[in-house]
């Protein structure tokens, strides 16, 4: 999967890339195919439940202007990614303790209280089976992804800056 994505030239720059997959995981996702060498990203963190996983990557300093981020995949998969640049990134930390529970049904409605410092970028990441076809965001959670691909798998991600030392993150299914 390749995704044209322009880095900006700001203070600690930063990727995410979010990635939603049925099948296989991804096995390696890269960075400035087209103009020198590649810059690999690190995953942070996954999560798998059935056959429908959430994945997590990401990159501190990536080179600024336009490129691709490129992912590749052990087999065949069904996937969607979104693409993220952050800027005022701590380079050395970028992130604080992931924070993640799974559910099996719509009827428990996914929410987390994550501890927080304020002004904390906190990012929301669901994903489902087909079951579920559409979500809404928690209070003063900004929608940056909301779809389903090709009828296997529903996901959302979205984001909240903290305001206080718990942030609760939480969706409507």
């Amino acid at each position: 999967l390749t995704i044209s994505h322009t880095v900006g030239n700001t203070y600690g720059n930063g990727m995410i890339v979010v990635l939603f997959a049925a099948g296989s995981a991804a096995s390696g996702v890269t960075w400035n195919t087209n103009r020198g060498s590649a810059e690999d990203f690190q995953q942070l963190d996954a999560q798998i439940n059935g056959s429908t996983g959430a994945h997590i990557w990401y990159r501190v300093a990536p080179t600024v202007g336009p490129d691709n981020v490129v992912i590749t995949f052990s087999g065949s998969t069904t996937v969607n990614a979104t693409v993220i640049s952050l800027y005022n990134v701590d380079q050395s930390t970028p992130f604080g303790t992931a924070v993640k529970t799974t559910g099996a049904s719509t009827a428990a409605q996914p929410s987390l209280d994550v501890t927080t410092t304020i002004g904390d970028l906190v990012l929301d990441v669901v994903a489902g089976e087909s079951s579920i076809t559409a979500s809404a965001p928690g209070t003063d959670q900004t929608e940056l992804q909301d779809s389903a691909t090709g009828g296997n798998v529903y996901h959302t991600v979205t984001r909240k800056y903290a305001q206080r030392t718990t942030t609760t993150m939480s969706e409507t299914l």
